[in-house]
Formats: C-alpha cells, sequence, structure tokens
C-alpha cells in the first residue's frame, strides 16, 4: 500500500489508478464509474479512521463506539465497505454489479445523508463497455484505489482537506476531458473563487446555486466562511440527476456541514419551495454558471409561471439564459440578497425580448456590475462570457463595467485566472471607480442614451477619449528638444574638428 502525504502525490496517483482504461474518451465514458468508486473508497477510509479514533476514545466499549458512529459519523453496511467490494470481486465471488448493492445499502442506512443520491447511477449500464471488460476493467480500478493510503488523521471529518480536494481533482480532469461534449459539470476554480469574493459571504449567509453542477461553485463558498469557523447553508439543484448525485458526493468529502442538493430543472421543477408553494425568497446569496447554451428551456412554462418568476418579461424560446438570471432574483432575499450569474456575452447586448427584460431589470435598479471574462475560461465553451451581478439593496443607479478580457495566464488548453486577476478585479468591483481600459462607473443616464445595450465596449471604451493636449506646451517642449539637439550637434562637431576629422572652417 502506498501513502500518500501531499494534495500533489494524492492527485497523480489518482490519475494512475484511471490507466487501466484504454484512453482518456474511454475514462470519460465510464467517469460516473469512476467517480463512485472512489467515493466508496474514501467513505470506507474515513469510517475506519473514525472507528479507532473512538477506540481510542472508549477503549472495549463497542456497543458506545457503535453509538458515536452512528450519531456523529454514518453507518457503513459490510457490503458497502470498500474493501469487501474488492475481496468479492477479486475472489470473483461476484461482478461489479454487486456495488449497486453497495450504494443502495449505504444510502438507506443513511437517508439523511444520502437520500436518493444513488438512484441514477448504476453498474447494470452496458453501453459503455461489455460486461467482460468492465468487470476487469473496474476490478482493476478498485485494486488500484485500494493501493492508495493516507494517513488517518487527514481521514477524520473535520480534517478532509485534501480529501475532497483530491475528488474534485478528478472531476475538474474529467470536466477538461469533455469540453462541451457532455454538457457543462463543472465550473473552474478561478471563476468561483472571483463569485465568491464579488458577492462576499458570509456568517450565516444561505446560499443558493439552482444549476449547482458538481457544487464546486458551493464549495469555494463555504470554504470562503469556514475561514473564520462560521456557520452557513449551501442549497443547490442540477437537471441532470447523476450531477446531482456527484454534487452530494463533493460536498460530503469536502466536509461541508450543511448542505441539500435536489435534482430537476430549477425553471421548470424547482426543490426549493416554502410553505405557500412558492419559489423559496430566504436566499441571502444566490450564485450561477448555468449551462451556456439554453437553447431548450421549457418556454412553454415561462408563459403562465405559476411562481410569478418573469415580471421582467419572458425569454425568448431558444434562449433561456435571462429565465435563470430571473428565477435566481426571484430567490433572493428582499432587503439584502445579492447574487452572480455567468451568461453568455450575447445577454448584454441582444435585442427583441431579451432587450425588453434587460430594460426592466435595469429600471428595477437591480443590476450592479457587469465584468467581461476571457475567452477559453470556462471548459464549456470557447465563447466570450460575463459576470452579472445583481443586488437587492442598490443605493445608487449606477452600474460599474469592467473589462477583465485581457488579463489571464494561457494554460495548456484553457485560459485561467491568476491571483493578481481575482484581486483586481475585485477590488475595482470594491471601489466602483473608472480605471482607464479597465473600468467605467455608468449612469443610468449613460444607459439610457444606449437604448439600455449594455456592451462593455460602449462604456469602457468610451470612457477612454482622448486627453486634452495643450498644444502651447507641446511647442514648448518641442523646442527645448530641439535646442538640445542643436547643443549636442555643436558638440559633435567640435570633437571631429579635433580628431582632423572636419576642417576647422566647416562650421
Amino acid at each position: 500500500m502506498n501513502t500518500v502525504e501531499n494534495q500533489e502525490d494524492l492527485n497523480k496517483a489518482l490519475l494512475s489508478a484511471c490507466d487501466v482504461f484504454s484512453n482518456e474518451a474511454e475514462q470519460l465514458e465510464c467517469r460516473d464509474y469512476i467517480l463512485t468508486i472512489l467515493f466508496l473508497k474514501f467513505v470506507t477510509d474515513i469510517w475506519q479512521a473514525q472507528y479507532q479514533n473512538y477506540q481510542k476514545t472508549y477503549g472495549d466499549n463497542v456497543a458506545m463506539v457503535d453509538e458515536t458512529m452512528n450519531e456523529e459519523c454514518f453507518v457503513l453496511p459490510e457490503k458497502a465497505n470498500f474493501y469487501s467490494i474488492q475481496k468479492m470481486l477479486n475472489d470473483r465471488k461476484e461482478d461489479v454489479r454487486c456495488i449497486n448493492t453497495a450504494l443502495c445499502e449505504l444510502e438507506e442506512n443513511n437517508e439523511n445523508k444520502w437520500y436518493s443520491s444513488f438512484n441514477n447511477i448504476s453498474f447494470d449500464n452496458n453501453d459503455l463497455l461489455t460486461d467482460q471488460d468492465k468487470n476487469e476493467k473496474l476490478r482493476c480500478l478498485i485494486n488500484n484505489f485500494a493501493k492508495l493510503s493516507v494517513s488517518s488523521e487527514s481521514f477524520l471529518l473535520g480534517e478532509l482537506n485534501y480529501i475532497g480536494d483530491a475528488y474534485e481533482f478528478l472531476i475538474e480532469h474529467f470536466a477538461k476531458l469533455a469540453e462541451d461534449k457532455f454538457n457543462a459539470f463543472y465550473t473552474p476554480q478561478d471563476v468561483s473563487e472571483l463569485i465568491t469574493e464579488l458577492v462576499g459571504v458570509q456568517e450565516g449567509d444561505e446560499i443558493y446555486d439552482p444549476a449547482c453542477r458538481s457544487a464546486s461553485l458551493l464549495i469555494k463558498c463555504g470554504k470562503q466562511i469556514e475561514k473564520s469557523n462560521r456557520y452557513y447553508e449551501l442549497n443547490g439543484q442540477d437537471a441532470d440527476k447523476r450531477i446531482a448525485a456527484l454534487a452530494r458526493m463533493n460536498l460530503f468529502l469536502h466536509n461541508m456541514q450543511s448542505f441539500q442538493i435536489g435534482s430537476g430543472d430549477s425553471i421548470s421543477h424547482p426543490c426549493f419551495i416554502d410553505s405557500n408553494d412558492s419559489v423559496m425568497k430566504e436566499f441571502d446569496v444566490v450564485v450561477s454558471n448555468p449551462p451556456f447554451l439554453m437553447e431548450k428551456w421549457n418556454y412553454q412554462i415561462a408563459e403562465n409561471d405559476k411562481f410569478g418568476r418573469f415580471d421582467c418579461g419572458v425569454p425568448p424560446k431558444t434562449k433561456g439564459n435571462y429565465a435563470f438570471v430571473q428565477h435566481m432574483l426571484k430567490s433572493l432575499k428582499a432587503k439584502s440578497g445579492r447574487m452572480a450569474i455567468v451568461v453568455p456575452e450575447g445577454l448584454l447586448f441582444r435585442g427583441a425580448g431579451e432587450a425588453v427584460i434587460r430594460k426592466n431589470l435595469i429600471e428595477d435598479n437591480l443590476l450592479e456590475t457587469v465584468i467581461s471574462l476571457p475567452k477559453k475560461i470556462l471548459y464549456d465553451t470557447v465563447n466570450s462570457a460575463v459576470i452579472m451581478i445583481f443586488k437587492k439593496n442598490k443605493i445608487d443607479h449606477n452600474i460599474l463595467f469592467i473589462d477583465a478580457s485581457n488579463d489571464f495566464s494561457e494554460g495548456e488548453k484553457f485560459n485561467f485566472l491568476a491571483d493578481e486577476d481575482i484581486r483586481k478585479i475585485v477590488l475595482t468591483a470594491k471601489n466602483r471607480k473608472n480605471i482607464r481600459n479597465y473600468a467605467y462607473l455608468a449612469t443610468y443616464e449613460d444607459i439610457r442614451k444606449n437604448e439600455f445595450n449594455l456592451n462593455i465596449s460602449r462604456y469602457v471604451n468610451a470612457s477612454n477619449e482622448d486627453e486634452y493636449i495643450d498644444i502651447m506646451l507641446v511647442r514648448k517642449e518641442r523646442e527645448i528638444i530641439k535646442n538640445k539637439i542643436a547643443a549636442l550637434e555643436d558638440e559633435m562637431d567640435q570633437c571631429l574638428i579635433k580628431l582632423g576629422l572636419l576642417p576647422k572652417d566647416s562650421r
């Protein structure tokens, strides 16, 4: 068994373990298998480390150890134990479908943690690999994962730092492989960090992401608050039930203490509903990076929306991004709510129904800041994206425009925001002042004159008009330069005369 002591070694070991698959395409196809098996491995190791810890506390009192484990940790049935599964597969007593049984028992014994988490992850699927290939490759994968050991102290609940980060590393690895082929299921960490800083998460916040993907953005929010050991609540929903399951696993392995993840489309079937059968309006912070292209978004529901979310207008049938914007706004607390959403650049200037919605949002004084991001910063699109920040408690009608499209570092396949790029954006958003070639604070009148078009180049470039030039001052400086040149020419001639290269009367 190979003990790993740091994040980098663990990440490398996980990638190496996945080499049982023929190529990256096969890895990607088996993504859900790989991540679920790794989850069982980590959960088993966490349980064993915690059990050993309580044995040190309670000695031979097995009943007390078991009772404490059930209350503070979770129940791990024998059939759900990763190493029991490994033995059954190696003894050829079972095939990989035994993992379905393991997931079912794990869920049934821990409904408060993993209710309905694994319903849509099945090891019966023969579309990806034949039965023989699947059993052999997943058995080898399990054996590879079994060789990895992390010092037991790292597995104690409350100290899961690089266990959760390793799990998310593998999720990000698959997202980079997928690009836009499997739809988006991951928000890059730099973008998540930027959004978290921009909305200013704080103690006691109830945070919501209606298109949470694998929960990377929610986790970043939770980590930000946990730096001060403060309380928070994380809530999310994703239309893809398998991705929602990954989100739950990711959150648990990051030791997020309070979270709830629903599955289903947030526009047609929102999970977070209050006692009056209305969209819950109790979230302090709403953040999201929803699917970039929303050509099919249940337009027919919006026309007669029972939740009353589309007061600013119904988005076009083939462009549903503003549906998410309005759903998120409806979910915010009335006075203190704030939100950030990643959207296509076209939302800033497209016409027809989107122009009406944009105008109404501005006139309702909800939009605070618009930030352009570099291209190739997201894994599911190479197109330009922007972050729109909304607040319910704005004190003026100004909108800040930030052009951050040119500040980035180049990666192998994707660009990314360095720490200094993030700091620059956050500081500019906080100070809300004009910066030449970078930021412009537009008034309502500026926006109205542009017919509510929010194209950033109309404002940032417009703020960079040529500076006033004092012609007389320039003429005076020119005369000074001419006199200096004349003096240098005279000095040069004197040197040439002394060297006999010019006659004395040449001047």
